[in-house]
């Protein structure tokens, strides 16, 4: 009753109380099987009583729930199950030992892997059929139950793994509210800002959606958990931030990219301590509804190279900021491809300069 009482609020853990309560039941029948059993047999039923406090001690572990150590129990609950096969008699091993067969058909298990076992494991059954020697039957118990610890090893590995997926994703889900969060926070009072701050939130963001979308299958050792975690949580999103920060110099610099038409500039009138008045760029805490912008460094009156490799983007007049927030926004999503992009762009442009130069100094 205690243990049912400490695992009742989580529901997900009662499977593991059910097969607790399950395997306390056999292994009272196997005890009871026997009154006096051999020393081999009485081991066997000595290792399945531990592995049963075991898994108690880790189901019903003091503390929060984050605390259980349903990862352990789950492990010897697949010990426990293989070491059973030794306790079995003829019959009850070969409808275990056809019922695995089933299962390894079943599994995740690579095809050549599964084709091997079940070779043996139906070589193994053949032996039981009539009336089989003793050695014989040991022979199948330890068959069976090597099968199956390969089978539970693979299904662990496999559940780990998607496990270690999905706690990555739940990182990104969380960390994605709360960068939508902040943006919109940072949107309340002066309505859309495009500053440095707000750039990098739009990429970060982008890298979490893309990180939530596009995760790839991780494989990660056991016993290194943190690190493995935190660098495929926190990757995506910084890799999103800077690739939407160097969208925005791409945009407000000409290269590459071009918006048209362009934001106005957007200025403010700032007193000094000498009353010295200039016109500075209005970076943040605009009023609401102003659209702010950046004016590009060269004049308006100036135009603007346009090479084959120029992306022009058109939005209506007036609406240019939703074009910037969606640049950004995919610029984050595409992080990685962006910056392995612009930089692989930009070097050779460098040194195909650099080669022009030299041969023109000749």
């Amino acid at each position: 009753m205690e243990t049912r009482s400490l695992l009742g609020i989580n529901p997900s853990r009662q499977y593991l109380l059910g097969k607790l309560i399950d395997y306390r039941e056999r292994l009272k029948r196997y005890k009871s099987a026997e009154a006096a059993p051999g020393p081999e047999r009485a081991q066997v039923l000595a290792s399945c009583e531990a592995y049963l406090l075991d898994i108690e001690k880790a189901l019903t572990a003091p503390g929060p729930f984050w605390r259980k150590e349903t990862f352990t129990a789950w492990h010897l609950f697949h010990r426990f199950d293989e070491t059973l096969f030794l306790l079995m008699e003829r019959a009850e091993l070969k409808a275990q030992g056809w019922e695995l067969i089933q299962g390894l058909k079943n599994s995740s298990l690579p095809a050549q892997s599964c084709a091997e076992w079940t070779v043996k494991l139906q070589d193994s059954l053949k032996k039981l059929e009539g009336t089989p020697a003793p050695e014989e039957v040991r022979e199948a118990a330890f068959m069976i139950n090597s099968a199956t610890y390969v089978h539970n090893d693979f299904a662990d590995n496999l559940f780990w793994d998607i496990w270690c997926k999905k706690f990555i994703a739940l990182i990104h889900v969380i960390c994605l509210v709360v960068l939508l969060a902040a943006f919109i926070w940072c949107c309340h009072g002066s309505g859309i800002v495009l500053t440095f701050c707000s750039v990098l939130l739009l990429g970060a963001i982008g890298g979490l959606g893309s990180g939530i979308l596009t995760f790839q299958p991780v494989s990660m050792a056991y016993g290194h958990f943190w690190v493995t975690t935190l660098y495929h949580a926190l990757v995506r999103p910084v890799q999103g931030a800077m690739a939407a920060l160097m969208a925005f110099w791409l945009i407000q610099s000409g290269y590459l990219i071009r918006i048209d038409p362009p934001l106005a500039s957007c200025t403010a009138i700032v007193s000094s301590c000498t009353n010295i008045q200039g016109e500075l760029p209005v970076i943040g805490h605009l009023p609401s509804g102003v659209v702010p912008a950046f004016s590009l460094c060269s004049s308006a009156k100036q135009p603007v190279k346009e090479t084959a490799s120029f992306i022009n983007l058109t939005a209506t007049c007036g609406m240019q900021i939703y074009l910037y927030l969606l640049v950004l926004l995919v610029a984050g999503f595409s992080g990685d491809k962006v910056l392995k992009t612009v930089s692989d762009r930009m070097m050779n442009q460098l040194f195909n300069d650099a080669e022009k130069t030299k041969e023109g100094g000749k």
